[in-house]
């Protein structure tokens, strides 16, 4: 892949992950619908407990691309597990990316209850 073709890919990746709807669940209920258009987000909360809204206690004027970017990365495997290698080929990822990895996984991790389903996905 030529620097040129690696910086289109990147870009695309960068658009989508700020460009992008899906349904957040605890337990199996639905919490939140969130829509994110330019790196600016806009929820409609299904409960009061903010713990379980996918940006907790931040309100949608206060959701930044990077408090995205940290939302993807908590649900997501860390970057510097051992055998991220193996994990990253079984999913038939060249490099780690959590947005790739919550697409993939929906955000299912081992430790808590919560799943992103995307509306392009449903």
């Amino acid at each position: 892949m030529t620097e040129h073709e690696h910086e289109s890919k990147q870009n695309c990746k960068r658009k989508s992950r700020y460009n992008c709807s899906f349904s957040y669940f605890f337990d199996g209920a639905k919490t939140a619908d969130v829509v994110i258009t330019n790196g600016t987000a806009r929820t409609q909360a299904y409960t009061d407990e903010k713990l379980h809204l996918p940006f907790g206690f931040v309100s949608d004027r206060n959701v930044t691309r990077r408090v995205i970017d940290e939302f993807y990365l908590r649900h997501c495997v860390p970057q510097y597990r051992a055998n991220i290698k193996d994990f990253l080929d079984h999913y038939g990822l060249e490099e780690y990316d959590a947005f790739d990895i919550c697409r993939i996984t929906n955000g299912i991790m081992a430790d808590n209850n919560y799943e992103i389903r995307w509306n392009d996905q449903v």
